[in-house]
């Protein structure tokens, strides 16, 4: 299987499209295979997890130049990046959390999610640095984006979560009394 992975990344890479594409049109392919995906996971996955995943963090910490940002111009620029990608990765989740109907807090707590999404950004920023679209002081810039917004996501969700445990729990075992007396005795837990 891995090599039909490496054998569709090549082909997309050779067309000129990103191997990655590649990999994604395999893993969309077998979607539906359970079976398969349960066992990519339990096998595969740590392997992503423990070798690839520090291999592309790293290639990517080696291409950030942040001694290269000088001048207050370009810091200032930095901070504004930040600040635009965090408002703007937050004010659209928030509001379309909203929109559909969930709370004031939840829905801070689904904008926050939104700016947790590093990765997928990196692979972004790594294939637009690579086309020459992005000069090496942007690409630092989002780079920094990326992971600054991530880290500061953390504490933010837990800060906005703090008590909706104890919530949840409450609400699951009042909904539990409730279902009690619609379950058939025999299939109930004691």
């Amino acid at each position: 299987m891995l090599l039909v992975l490496f054998v569709s990344g090549t082909i997309t890479s050779l067309i000129g499209v990103f191997a990655i594409i590649g990999g994604f049109v395999v893993g969309s392919a077998l979607h539906d295979d359970r079976a398969f995906v349960e066992q990519w996971k339990r096998r595969v996955s740590p392997l992503v997890n423990t070798f690839f995943l520090p291999i592309f963090f790293a290639y990517t910490g080696l291409r950030t130049d942040i001694g290269g940002l000088s001048g207050l111009s370009e810091w200032e620029t930095c901070l504004l990046v930040l600040a635009v990608a965090f408002v703007s990765k937050f004010g659209g989740a928030y509001a379309g959390a909203r929109l559909v109907g969930e709370e004031r807090r939840s829905a801070m707590a689904i904008g926050v999610c939104m700016n947790t999404r590093a990765l997928m950004e990196l692979v972004a920023i790594n294939i637009g640095y690579d086309l020459g679209v992005l000069p090496r002081s942007m690409f630092t810039m989002l780079v920094m984006m990326a992971i600054v917004s991530t880290f500061v996501a953390t504490p933010l969700i837990r800060w906005l979560l703090r008590g909706q445990e104890r919530a949840d729990l409450h609400q699951r075992n009042e909904l539990g009394k409730d279902l009690k007396e619609y379950i058939p005795l025999k299939y109930q837990q004691s």
